[in-house]
């Protein structure tokens, strides 16, 4: 399979962090985001690894690049929504 393919999965993944609505907002982000990762990792970037190197280490460097940064990004984000009382008053609706 092509990575192209991984993404209604990934981008589906996000959707779990609906399921944490009534609970701590950080956790449904972790929930969600890691569940992106572990689509993109396990079904779909080993084939792309470089000859000689060990597709899981490939795939665990190129995919953490740039979710990890999305998940501080997101938890910061989350962390100014609920001090603010922004999330609270979305939910509200």
């Amino acid at each position: 399979m092509k990575a192209l393919n991984s993404y209604p999965i990934a981008f589906g993944c996000l959707g779990l962090t609906g399921a944490f609505r009534k609970r701590a907002s950080f956790l449904g982000v972790v929930v969600g985001i890691t569940g992106r990762f572990l689509s993109h990792f396990v079904i779909y970037f080993a084939d792309y690894a470089l000859k000689g190197m060990s597709p899981i280490i490939y795939s665990a460097i190129y995919n953490g690049t740039y979710i990890l940064p999305e998940l501080a990004i997101s938890l910061v984000m989350i962390s100014i929504m609920l001090k603010t009382r922004f999330l609270e008053t979305l939910l509200n609706q």
